[in-house]
């Protein structure tokens, strides 16, 4: 069952996960696709990655038993408003 969670406060996380049978291998941090023809999967973990670190956030895979886990942590940014605020 895919469960899906979003947290907003100073950062926005999500935290998806799903289950998974077998271990989940890992290759330059990202987990390797399992289908047939690899040449066309795993563009969405990269992209995931990339919009991450775009905005100077983070993302980590885990597994547990059955459930493999992404977890994205990005930064909101300071709003001008906001900045004026703590300059006060």
């Amino acid at each position: 069952m895919l469960q899906i969670a979003i947290i907003e406060d100073e950062e926005i996380y999500t935290e998806i996960s799903n289950y998974c049978e077998g271990e989940v291998v890992m290759r330059d941090g990202l987990p390797v696709s399992t289908k047939k023809d690899r040449r066309m999967h795993g563009y969405g973990v990269r992209s995931i990655r990339y919009a991450a670190e775009k905005y100077s956030g983070s993302v980590a895979y885990e597994q547990e038993k059955e459930q493999f886990r992404v977890k994205i942590l990005i930064p909101k940014p300071i709003t001008q408003n906001k900045k004026q605020h703590m300059l006060m």
